[in-house]
């Protein structure tokens, strides 16, 4: 492994002096910090399809439709997760993933660079 390659997974790649996601470069020695920042699912249309389901259960199995649908909802939707880099005393979401493991190990990748400056 190139000793100035630090995570590399085709979408991000990180080295001694770059970081890459998303199409936008980010040179490490202006990234002053690096934060992970996690965004729930809003869960109010799988709650509002619920309750609707609930109150619609005696017409003609359109409750049980609606139950169904609102608990599907629910359980797809998933957290994401954001890389964050601090720039020049501002922060801009450079990457995101439901994946919390590869934005653990993108953000390890992007210390062990920072070390380095």
């Amino acid at each position: 492994m190139d000793s100035n390659l630090f995570y590399d997974d085709g979408a991000v790649r990180v080295t001694r002096s770059l970081f890459e996601a998303g199409g936008t470069q980010f040179p490490i020695r202006n990234i002053a910090a690096v934060k992970t920042l996690t965004e729930s699912p809003d869960r109010k249309g799988p709650i509002i399809c619920i309750v609707l389901g609930v109150l619609l259960l005696g017409a003609y199995g359109l409750g049980l439709i609606g139950i169904g649908l609102g608990v599907f909802w629910w359980i797809s939707q998933k957290e994401l997760y954001y890389i964050v880099v601090v720039s020049g005393g501002a922060d801009q979401k450079a990457y995101v993933s439901p994946d919390v493991t590869t934005i653990r190990k993108i953000q390890s990748a992007i210390n062990s660079a920072l070390e380095l400056h």
